[in-house]
């Protein structure tokens, strides 16, 4: 059976480097950075994220970044782990899409299955369970 979520998320820290460990600022032309982010969900999904993204920005500032998120905490009422992987691009607007890894739920959300956007705060997405 489909559930329908709807949550606010924020960024509780986000420390980006480039891969040599230089401030992103100080490197002139193309770039590539890990950036490690806090994230927290209030609402249907109340958790708290770790994600690190791996981001490639060229001269014109447009950037494309690929990331996994570990969530943990309750959704809908149910407490446990997942994954999420994050595909997305920066041209001004962030533009995200996300899915759960499948097999990484722990706990009572073991087999969530689930995907969204992150263009929109809050976030509304449909889950189920294998």
């Amino acid at each position: 059976m489909t559930s329908s979520v709807k949550s606010n998320y924020s960024i509780q820290k986000w420390d980006e480097q480039t891969w040599d460990g230089q401030v992103p600022s100080a490197v002139k032309g193309p770039k590539m950075m890990r950036i490690s982010v806090i994230t927290r969900y209030e609402g249907d999904l109340q958790a708290e994220g770790q994600l690190e993204y791996l981001m490639t920005t060229n001269e014109d500032d447009k950037s494309t970044m690929v990331g996994l998120e570990k969530v943990i905490g309750t959704l809908a009422g149910k407490s446990g782990s997942f994954v999420l992987q994050h595909i997305g691009i920066f041209d001004g607007d962030l533009k995200v899409k996300w899915s759960v890894v499948s097999g990484s739920g722990t706990g009572e959300l073991r087999g969530l299955r689930a995907e969204g956007t992150l263009d929109e705060n809050p976030i509304t997405f449909q889950y189920d369970f294998e």
